[in-house]
């Protein structure tokens, strides 16, 4: 089925959309799209020597699995559309449940391999090594500088958004530990398919004391076009981070992982 972003992108024109600045927009190429093998991409990487004693093993055809207890990396290859891969590390909550940790957002669109896997694999390892090098993070009952990490994750992600078919209308405090950016789409109110209309898209931000976490979302609310409906679609992505991850490390992530859309 045809989802209302993949038709967003291939029909644009049809949305009137306005020019928007080449600078601060992501490049939408008109080529047609040369997909990335997950599975060349997992199986290379299965070849590779062992991780500090975390011998490799493949989960699905698109998702790759170093070591079985804390401290374990995993990497997951993102379906065409999205297409990214995402790097996370098995660490304790504050309940000690095994809890997997966002700590990169690899955007394929940005690679200069020109969609070849075997180069592709190499530069995941080198990344994945860069990660196993770091320092554990942690899980913690306070966060105090929650605000502030907001605020930054805010000025982010409204210099640098996919404004080929958005952009930001603000931010809300919908509770103490929980805050909404959103954005509108270009041509608001034209019909998608299935008689659908986007009416914004959303990011949500979480400080979960629950698990001593932060928890980050993202995604459509569309309507039907006779009515507002405000349907929450699925989460283009929905990760976890440790308060003690840098600010830089986290907005990075989840403003690549906003940039895939």
């Amino acid at each position: 089925m045809k989802t209302f972003k993949n038709w967003l992108i291939s029909e644009r024109d049809i949305f009137g959309f306005e020019r928007v600045d080449d600078k601060k927009a992501k490049q939408v190429s008109e080529d047609p799209i040369n997909p990335l093998s997950s599975d060349v991409v997992i199986n290379e990487l299965s070849r590779f020597a062992d991780l500090n004693g975390k011998y490799p093993f493949r989960i699905f055809e698109d998702s790759i699995q170093w070591g079985t207890t804390t401290g374990a990396l995993r990497l997951d290859i993102s379906p065409l559309g999205s297409y990214k891969a995402i790097l996370r590390r098995m660490i304790p909550d504050i309940k000690g449940e095994s809890t997997w940790v966002c700590k990169r957002v690899f955007d394929f669109h940005e690679t200069d391999y020109d969609i070849e896997e075997i180069p592709i694999a190499h530069k995941l390892f080198e990344i994945v090594q860069e990660i196993e090098s770091e320092g554990f993070e942690s899980a913690f009952a306070e966060f105090p500088k929650f605000d502030r990490f907001v605020s930054q994750l805010h000025r982010v992600n409204t210099r640098k958004y996919p404004a080929y078919c958005m952009f930001p209308m603000g931010m809300k405090k919908m509770s103490e530990n929980y805050y909404k950016t959103y954005y509108e789409f270009r041509g608001h109110g034209v019909e998608a398919p299935n008689g659908n209309r986007a009416e914004q898209f959303d990011i949500d931000v979480f400080w979960d004391k629950e698990k001593g976490l932060i928890r980050c979302w993202g995604y459509e609310i569309l309507s039907k076009m006779s009515q507002h409906t405000w349907q929450p679609q699925p989460s283009e992505w929905d990760e976890l981070f440790s308060p003690i991850q840098s600010f830089d490390e986290i907005t990075k992530a989840i403003n690549t992982a906003f940039m895939t859309y």
